[in-house]
């Protein structure tokens, strides 16, 4: 008769053994930091997609504004005007330390509530520093080329995450960053409308985010 050990006790103690690392938990957003080599946003792929749609950009909408870019702008009706003034607006008033919401320049005089209105304070903030050196004129000019090219390449990263190739990424960002919707909004001067660069955008990180939570659940079957 053999004589048992506890060598098979001993196997199965250590095969219900937890890692610390594997207590630990893991934060929901792990899985964003991981991303393949591939899908980096800034390799030379996204470059050159950005290059791309910056050009197409420039031919489609700066043709005419070349020659005289301070003082000519794209758009129709008095939304353009109204955007001009607005990327003034917000930096003079939180530099002089007004309330950004009311004014009395407008409107005399009850003045306007800017609550009410699309009144692009981000991005009005962003330009502040190319409206005092060129002018609203020129930061609106700015503004409405990069946000069809910039809306483009966020389209282009999620395609090319989602497909996993350049050419149909490619495709995709341009149909989003060009279509009708965009151009049509662009002519008519509407900045608000066209600031959409951040919905693809918010679609990838939520992607990449279930992506890195589908592994770990994988893992852990």
């Amino acid at each position: 008769m053999d004589k048992d050990d506890g060598g098979g006790a001993d196997t199965a103690i250590k095969q219900l053994r937890v890692s610390p690392s594997d207590s630990q938990t893991t934060p929901p957003w792990a899985g964003i930091a991981s991303v393949p080599q591939a899908e980096r946003v800034f390799d030379r792929f996204g470059c050159v997609a950005l290059v791309f749609y910056a050009a197409i950009s420039v031919l489609v909408f700066a043709r005419s504004l070349l020659s005289d870019f301070a003082n000519s702008y794209v758009g129709q009706g008095p939304d353009p005007s109204a955007f001009m003034w607005l990327l003034v607006w917000w930096p003079h008033a939180i530099s002089h330390r007004l309330n950004p919401f009311l004014t009395h320049d407008i409107f005399e005089p009850g003045g306007f509530n800017l609550a009410w209105a699309t009144s692009i304070p981000l991005a009005s903030l962003l330009a502040s520093p190319l409206t005092t050196a060129f002018g609203p004129v020129a930061s609106f000019n700015v503004l409405t080329l990069l946000n069809p090219a910039l809306a483009a390449w966020t389209a282009f990263i999620l395609c090319r995450h989602i497909a996993r190739s350049f050419w149909p990424a490619i495709l995709g960002g341009y149909v989003f960053g060009f279509s009708a919707y965009m151009l049509s909004q662009t002519l008519g001067g509407h900045q608000v409308l066209v600031m959409v660069s951040s919905v693809p955008l918010v679609v990838y990180l939520v992607a990449l985010w279930l992506q890195g939570r589908s592994s770990r659940l994988s893992s852990w079957r």
